[in-house]
């Protein structure tokens, strides 16, 4: 009787072909059946790309959302208890991985993923928790967060090329974690720059290294969250929307943002909370006088609709007093917004 062949006893060329057919499921299922073939998967230099990558860090577990164009894949890795094993699950099917913990059994995937990744990605991810609306700042576990961003910044050292990804969300504690990530993505291509506080507290963050970054100068979107930014409107006005706090908002901010973003031709929306409004009194005299609306409770806001020199377009400057925020808001007409989607899709 012919002896079984195995898996593991087959001809290397059989399964580099197996490895160039196979989807993000079977590899991380292949990575789970046992050393030897974790270890010629972790060597094997082609595998499926990356589209999204999210990973959602929770106090005693790491979800992450691997989206390829066989679809989603959501993996979950769990610490058991006391014990140094982890649960790996992955559609509703649970596999106990002994003597390895989850941030681990995490890194160990996500290394191989990322060293494999060859393509230009859509989004990639590391925040906290999911779409909880329980889990709070208190809950991050920051011991565990900052060891997966160390590891991240180690992992993208080690590929030849910079990471490429449209979008980049991040939370972190300082501008040094953001610096140590944004190195190894390649800028050329992000669109996107999304930064959420670890932070117990809002504080400020600093960014007079990230502005200088070739990132910075070449995102269209930026979000800033739980943090409060020490800058200028002047350093925002590159963008095309922007979402942040700011410590001060001041007449001249006005009146740079008010005479760029009338020359702008990419400019979108701008939605700038502050903590200090300087020289209030003299906000009619930048932007004129304002339309004033009162709601049933008393609270009044004021706009100003300003005509844009470049095109037919209007720009609307919201202050909603009651919030602290300034709202600033390019009115695209119907026509022109027909006229934009269509040279977009040409």
């Amino acid at each position: 009787m012919a002896s079984s062949i195995t898996l593991i006893k087959m001809p290397e060329v059989v399964l580099n072909k197996i490895m160039n057919e196979s989807d993000l499921k079977s590899i991380l299922i292949l990575r789970k059946v046992c050393h030897s073939l974790r270890t010629f998967v972790d060597t094997h230099d082609s595998g499926p790309n990356l589209i999204d990558l999210n990973i959602y860090i929770k106090p005693n577990e790491i979800e992450a959302w691997y989206y390829t164009r066989n679809g989603l894949h959501v993996v979950h890795y769990r610490g058991r208890n006391q014990e140094n094993n982890c649960v790996f699950l992955h559609e509703n099917k649970e596999k106990v991985l002994r003597d390895m913990n989850f941030v681990d059994a995490f890194l160990l995937d996500l290394e191989i993923f990322i060293s494999l990744q060859n393509s230009v990605m859509r989004q990639f991810r590391v925040t906290r928790g999911n779409a909880d609306p329980f889990q709070t700042v208190k809950d991050v576990n920051l011991s565990l967060f900052n060891r997966i961003l160390k590891a991240l910044e180690n992992v993208l050292k080690k590929r030849p090329r910079p990471l490429q990804t449209n979008e980049i969300h991040l939370a972190v504690e300082d501008q040094e974690q953001v610096l140590s990530i944004l190195k190894s993505i390649d800028a050329k291509v992000l669109k996107n720059l999304s930064i959420y506080s670890n932070l117990k507290e809002e504080e400020e963050l600093e960014i007079n290294e990230i502005i200088q970054m070739d990132h910075w100068k070449q995102a269209k979107f930026l979000m800033v969250e739980d943090f409060i930014l020490d800058v200028p409107v002047e350093c925002l006005i590159q963008f095309s929307f922007v979402r942040a706090v700011l410590k001060t908002i001041s007449t001249k901010d006005l009146m740079v943002s008010k005479e760029n973003i009338l020359q702008s031709s990419i400019f979108k929306e701008f939605s700038l909370t502050y903590t200090q409004l300087e020289d209030e009194s003299e906000i009619s005299s930048v932007l004129g006088e304002p339309i004033i609306t009162t709601d049933i409770f008393g609270r009044q806001d004021f706009k100003w609709i300003i005509d844009s020199p470049v095109n037919c377009q209007k720009v609307e400057i919201t202050h909603f007093q009651t919030h602290r925020q300034f709202k600033i808001t390019n009115i695209e007409s119907l026509e022109d917004k027909v006229k934009r989607m269509a040279q977009e899709r040409s």
